[in-house]
């Protein structure tokens, strides 16, 4: 008798493991569709572990693989009532993976700083973000401006494969998509890793910054935290977000000549945060060093 409720329950073990599983590798195939994108710095709260999961969903849990209160992580996906976040060591190692966002919560920005949205701009009367997934932008031209959009393969850059994108239909302002940094992200296809306005252009920032507008302006509208560069004569003022970049290119006369958003490889970012002292983010990851 007792080996048969032994084998009864072995079994029952047996298919509660399997359908666990199962649920989890269905969420392997959903976990990276209708996923919402965004860049915040959160908090662990209360006084409890927050669990990684290796999918968003609540049978993918990480048993061994958790952080603790305090500890601050860079969410990317939401998805399901989980984030996809990117979790630093002390030692600059990444730790990605899904956590429920009921167990961390939004770490405030200081009036003023950049922040995710800075990266969204008005193309043609299409909205176009760093990060932004291929489809969207597709779907988006599209519907606005009633085009098909074609991808062009420029080559590979920071071991990332880069495609140019022929819209807008003119010459003010160039799309580049790649897969950088889409571990970190959890992408599944090529996102706008690179936005470039040029002279000429009617666009502005979110900000209202426009091509001919002078740099004090730029710090007025900015802040004085940007990074001023002058390489063999080119100068420019750059404002950072995360792995995300906006340098404004300044002509002779004090004037924006160019305006550029770049994603930027995660080691970079890693590098920043070293050089900030900044590991923990502890401090806003708009006030970085960049150093060489």
């Amino acid at each position: 008798m007792k080996i048969i409720i032994f084998l009864r329950f072995f079994i029952f073990l047996f298919f509660v493991s399997f359908f666990a599983r199962s649920s989890c590798i269905e969420s392997q195939q959903t976990s990276q569709t209708k996923q919402i994108s965004l860049a915040k710095v959160k908090e662990v709260n209360n006084s409890e572990r927050a669990y990684f999961y290796k999918y968003a969903n609540g049978v993918c849990k990480e048993e061994n693989l958790f952080i603790i209160p305090g500890d601050r992580v860079i969410a990317y996906k939401n998805l399901n009532g989980y984030d996809y976040v990117a979790y630093l060591t002390k030692n600059g190692d990444t730790v990605s993976g899904w956590i429920e966002n009921n167990r961390l919560f939004d770490v405030e920005q200081t009036a003023g700083d950049i922040t995710y949205s800075d990266f969204f701009i008005k193309i043609d009367g299409v909205n176009v973000y760093i990060g932004q997934p291929t489809y969207e932008l597709k779907s988006k031209v599209s519907e606005i401006k009633n085009k098909k959009i074609e991808l062009n393969y420029i080559g590979n850059n920071n071991d990332s494969n880069v495609f140019g994108v022929d819209f807008p239909f003119n010459n003010y302002a160039v799309i580049y998509i790649s897969d950088l940094n889409h571990i970190i992200r959890n992408d599944n296809e090529e996102v706008v890793s690179q936005i470039v306005i040029n002279f000429g252009g009617d666009y502005s920032t979110s900000r209202g910054i426009k091509i001919g507008d002078s740099v004090d302006s730029v710090i007025k509208k900015y802040g004085g935290n940007g990074v001023i560069s002058n390489i063999d004569g080119e100068k420019s003022i750059t404002y950072q977000y995360a792995d995300m970049i906006i340098s404004f290119n300044i002509n002779s006369a004090g004037n924006i000549e160019s305006i550029w958003y770049n994603m930027i490889p995660w080691i970079r970012l890693v590098d920043d945060l070293k050089c900030s002292r900044n590991i923990n983010l502890s401090k806003p990851i708009s006030n970085l060093k960049q150093c060489d």
